[in-house]
């Protein structure tokens, strides 16, 4: 029981800490803002480099920066085989939005500059949160957490269009949008 707090408790201070989010309102509900969350960690383009359905397993590779950030790996081997308990059928569902060669936006954040790695990454429509926790971050396994429905509320297009929305934002051309309270949590299309 006391993991499930404590999970529940990472799961809310993590987005606080990406997004840079507050309570709205005395119910304790997040805003999601994709302004606080480009302020708040580094931004990349990404792709699918490898990917193994049956095993669970993708590779995923850092492309070029959207921010002035240079990648903090050239790439991340991530499993899928131990997602969070509670959100255990989104392991499922995520990979069948993944394949080889799709493209990716990922924000890298690593708190307090320790032995934790976070990227939340992108495909059209679809937010995920995978974690790594130790000293090789480059080399060994990264785990696939969950994915992260609410944020939806704050981009839910194409990824092409995140791209473009980061970079208009970054240079001022801009402004990053504001979040929509009325999206509905979920994913984005499988891919065919």
């Amino acid at each position: 029981m006391h993991r499930h707090f404590a999970s529940a408790g990472a799961l809310v201070l993590g987005m606080v800490l990406f997004l840079g989010g507050q309570p709205a309102n005395a119910l304790g509900v997040i805003e999601y803002s994709l302004k606080a969350g480009i302020k708040a960690t580094q931004a990349f383009t990404a792709k699918v480099e490898s990917f193994d359905p049956q095993n669970k397993l993708a590779v995923i590779a850092f492309g070029a920066p959207l921010k002035k950030d240079k990648p903090p790996f050239a790439k991340v081997s991530v499993t899928f085989a131990n997602p969070d308990p509670e959100f255990k059928d989104h392991a499922d569902k995520m990979l069948k939005r993944l394949a080889a060669d799709l493209p990716l936006v990922v924000f890298y954040q690593r708190p307090l500059n320790g032995d934790s790695h976070v990227l939340i990454g992108y495909t059209n429509g679809t937010w995920f949160r995978i974690e790594y926790e130790g000293k090789e971050p480059s080399t060994d396994r990264w785990r696939f957490l969950h994915a992260e429905l609410h944020f939806r509320r704050m981009f839910k297009g194409t990824t092409e269009e995140l791209k473009q929305t980061i970079v208009d934002h970054v240079s001022g051309k801009k402004e990053a949008p504001k979040e929509n309270p009325k999206e509905e949590p979920g994913f984005g299309p499988e891919v065919p």
